[in-house]
């Protein structure tokens, strides 16, 4: 650990979070974060249930996506493991 009070240039993390707890990492680690500026956070998203996902939840979340002004081009992933 720094010394309390030192300044650094910055930091970076990456780990995995349960998404019962992403509400917790925006109010405890990113809000407080946010004001300073310089902040950017990278999402990746890996949605794989055992059961697959319907053609309906991906046309939502491409529509989602383009509303937040983002891309929305998805890696579709085959059943049998491969990505078209």
């Amino acid at each position: 650990m720094q010394p309390y009070g030192e300044r650094v240039a910055g930091f970076k993390w990456s780990g995995e979070i349960h998404s019962n707890k992403w509400v917790n990492f925006f109010m405890k680690v990113l809000q407080h974060l946010v004001s300073d500026g310089g902040l950017k956070l990278t999402v990746s998203i890996d949605a794989a249930p055992a059961n697959g996902i319907s053609t309906q939840k991906i046309d939502e979340t491409r529509v989602a996506l383009r509303e937040l002004g983002l891309h929305e081009n998805l890696e579709i992933i085959k059943t049998g493991g491969g990505a078209k």
